[in-house]
């Protein structure tokens, strides 16, 4: 198993965008997270995760783009 780096992001901060590849998943320590997609001038809330979740997996288990 790998190391884990922790990091510190401000509310209203863009962790990722859509379409850009990952090789790394996140765990959430404290606050909240949202994902939304924009779809034209609107933006879409997805989902919202908290602490002990964990996001951006699927990129690192599909070895894909982020979706």
């Amino acid at each position: 198993m790998q190391d884990y780096t922790s990091r510190f992001y401000y509310k209203g901060e863009v962790i990722f965008h859509e379409g850009v590849g990952g090789d790394i998943a996140f765990l959430i320590k404290t606050g909240r997270v949202g994902i939304s997609r924009d779809i034209g001038d609107e933006t879409i809330p997805l989902a919202e995760f908290g602490p002990g979740e964990i996001f951006g997996e699927m990129a690192i288990l599909t070895t894909g783009a982020r979706t």
